[in-house]
């Protein structure tokens, strides 16, 4: 999702190393650009919000599997600095990718 979104190209299917790496440059320039860096974060919440609750999965104050209860499952704003330091580590992941793809 994240490759699709950085590189403004939703027929992306397959992860190639060198569309990772394209799109890991382009979230390196923009993340310098703190409108740009959060709109990408909060639509990558939005997201991940969407899946778990799709699986049923609801508030809680503590992540709880057997209850389905996970405490970031509230708009992105709401998030502490540590929890929003937690969903913007996967955006550095992608250049992790890219290497492993080579």
């Amino acid at each position: 999702m994240k490759t699709r979104v950085l590189l403004d190209d939703e027929t992306i299917t397959d992860l190639t190393a060198s569309a990772v790496k394209e799109a890991y440059d382009r979230y390196c320039k923009a993340k310098s650009l703190e409108a740009v860096r959060e709109m990408y974060h909060k639509l990558d919440h939005m997201r991940w919000l969407r899946f778990y609750i799709f699986y049923n999965w609801s508030y809680g104050p503590v992540r709880d599997d057997a209850a389905r209860q996970h405490p970031m499952l509230c708009q992105y704003e709401e998030l502490t600095s540590e929890q929003r330091q937690e969903r913007d580590a996967a955006w550095e992941l992608i250049g992790n990718i890219s290497v492993e793809l080579e």
